[in-house]
């Protein structure tokens, strides 16, 4: 819904506890995309650097011949860009195939981390609270939640709640277990303009370095 609409419901609360696992797992998992962006375009800049010195002899040699700079330059940039068009390529595949059991086990993980959390809670606050007591609500209805490219099954678990009756009552929460994820063609996309940023950044800093070498000076020094 749009945010013209506010649901109010005694399940929203209950909604909402079951998808703290996938919360937490969709922070992570957007940390750990930052870090591999991150990391992967200092290897990138790294591996074009080292690549236009190793050649920096073939550099001179075609200058030295009349290739203009800039064309050297484009050859560099293209020779990186098919390699790492050819790596997300690779990546994209792997993901695709690995991407619910991985999902699925990091999402048990959370789950059972949190139900920890919920029974440290349960134990230190709610001592001599029983389920179904006034004020607390129980449900056991299994429920999945569907999303576009994603779907999700739940797990039940008991989880300590403020009630009328009972400050320190426990309901029963559907914790989202399971999920079944899919990469579209609109992520793919994403995930190739992200490569080809970075790969045009590192590029960058290749050409820099060509434009600054002299032909001759190389050639002499070759000598």
């Amino acid at each position: 819904l749009s945010s013209d609409y506010t649901v109010s419901s005694s399940d929203v609360e209950e909604y909402e506890s079951s998808l703290l696992p996938l919360n937490n797992l969709a922070k992570f998992a957007l940390t750990l995309l930052l870090v591999v962006l991150a990391v992967g375009g200092v290897v990138l800049i790294v591996l074009s650097l080292f690549n236009v010195r190793e050649r920096k002899y073939e550099v001179g040699v075609l200058t030295a011949m009349g290739v203009k700079k800039a064309k050297v330059a484009t050859q560099f940039a293209i020779e990186l860009l098919i390699v790492t068009m050819i790596g997300l390529g690779v990546g994209a595949v792997a993901g695709a195939v690995s991407s619910v059991p991985v999902s699925n086990q990091l999402l048990a993980s959370q789950v059972s981390q949190q139900e920890s959390q919920t029974s440290s809670q349960q134990a230190q606050f709610g001592r001599g609270a029983n389920v179904g007591a006034p004020g607390s609500t129980t449900t056991g209805n299994s429920s999945s939640t569907t999303g576009s490219g994603t779907g999700t099954t739940g797990k039940t678990t008991a989880a300590p709640t403020q009630g009328a009756g009972n400050p320190f009552s426990t309901r029963a929460v559907n914790y989202v277990s399971s999920i079944n994820t899919t990469v579209s063609i609109s992520m793919v996309g994403q995930l190739l303009l992200i490569g080809l940023g970075l790969t045009l950044i590192s590029a960058l800093v290749g050409v820099i370095f060509v434009m600054r070498y002299e032909p001759l000076q190389i050639l002499a020094d070759r000598s």
